[in-house]
C-alpha cells in the first residue's frame, strides 16, 4: 500500500531569496533584496549617527553603503543594457 502524498509547503521568502542567490546572473528578486538591505543599513546608520553618537565612522559607513548601492544598480543596468543590445543584434555569443 502506498503512503499518502505529503503536500509540499509553499516556498517562503527566504527560499525565494536563496534560489535567486544560487541562480547564475542577476535576478530581479536578488537586486530588489540587495537594494532593500542596503537602504535599511543606510537608514539605520544615519539614525544612530544623528540620535545616539555623532561619529565620523558611522557617516563613512553610510556613505560607503550608499556608493555600493549606486554601484550595484549602475552595474546591473549596464549588464541589462548590454544583454538587450546583444539580443537585438542577435549576437550568438550571448544567449
Amino acid at each position: 500500500m502506498l503512503a499518502p502524498a505529503v503536500p509540499t509547503p509553499a516556498p517562503t521568502t527566504l527560499d525565494l531569496i536563496w534560489e535567486s542567490i544560487i541562480t547564475p546572473g542577476s535576478t530581479p528578486g536578488l537586486l530588489r533584496t540587495i537594494n532593500i538591505t542596503l537602504v535599511t543599513l543606510i537608514l539605520c546608520l544615519l539614525y544612530f549617527c544623528t540620535t545616539y553618537v555623532y561619529t565620523v565612522h558611522l557617516l563613512i559607513m553610510a556613505s560607503l553603503s550608499a556608493f555600493l548601492l549606486v554601484g550595484i544598480n549602475l552595474f546591473a543596468d549596464a549588464v541589462s543594457t548590454a544583454s538587450r543590445d546583444c539580443v537585438e543584434r542577435k549576437d550568438p555569443k550571448v544567449q
